[in-house]
């Protein structure tokens, strides 16, 4: 059960707050939307099993993992991106602004829901 918490809540969140960010840049298109639904699942997963099962006990190396694993994603979305939408600036708007949004808002709330459920 601990594991299902570990990743469906950073899924959730991130899947809101992606959204929101999509309607905030004003896109319109339902495939984007599912396109970035889709791609989080795989990646916001992806990137939470690894650091679940990774057995990692200096912080700093931790730390240094993810900041690669999130700077993969971030290409990976930027890239799924510009292949549905075919522009490039815009895909690299999306993927900044999407990311960039879930990752400092994702880590704010996910400690505040940490703290409550202690």
């Amino acid at each position: 059960m601990e594991i299902l918490r570990y990743l469906a809540v950073p899924l959730i969140l991130t899947l809101l707050i992606e959204t929101i960010a999509l309607v905030i840049l004003k896109e319109r298109r339902k495939r984007v939307y599912l396109l970035s639904i889709g791609m989080n699942v795989v990646t916001n997963i992806s990137l939470n099993l690894i650091g679940y099962y990774a057995n990692i006990e200096k912080i700093w190396v931790y730390v240094l993992m993810v900041i690669i694993l999130e700077a993969v994603i971030w290409i990976l979305e930027g890239l799924g991106y510009y292949l549905e939408i075919k522009e490039k600036r815009k895909a690299i708007l999306y993927t900044l602004v999407c990311n960039g949004m879930s990752f400092f808002i994702g880590i704010i709330l996910q400690g505040i829901l940490n703290l409550i459920w202690r």
